[in-house]
């Protein structure tokens, strides 16, 4: 067998700094007034792969019920295994997650004193 692609399914719980899921859903997305009060979620997806070296991403936001300051981010990332060794694919992933939250405007946040 030859490997062609990596393709990692990644689901994070990350905790909401400064404001509330809703709040940083509410920056991409708002609810129509004829449906009444209801939370929401996003999705964002890469355009259509031109090249094979190129990775991909879809990426979910949502919130999780009944915590108000959390949210799930489910992320799918894609690459091809010619480009990205099997030894790389944690920070081809990782890079590709920060490029991509870093364009919505979110980051990481892994130390505790920021």
């Amino acid at each position: 067998m030859k490997v062609m692609a990596h393709v990692v399914d990644l689901n994070i719980l990350a905790e909401v700094r400064g404001g509330t899921a809703a709040d940083v859903l509410r920056q991409y997305v708002q609810t129509p007034d004829p449906l009444g009060v209801m939370d929401v979620g996003v999705a964002f997806y890469t355009r259509p792969i031109q090249k094979n070296e190129e990775p991909w991403i879809n990426i979910v936001l949502d919130r999780v019920f009944r915590e108000d300051s959390q949210l799930v981010i489910k992320t799918t990332v894609g690459c091809d295994a010619a480009v990205v060794p099997l030894d790389s694919i944690a920070l081809a992933v990782e890079n590709q997650t920060n490029r991509t939250l870093d364009g919505l405007g979110l980051h990481f946040v892994t130390d505790d004193k920021k």
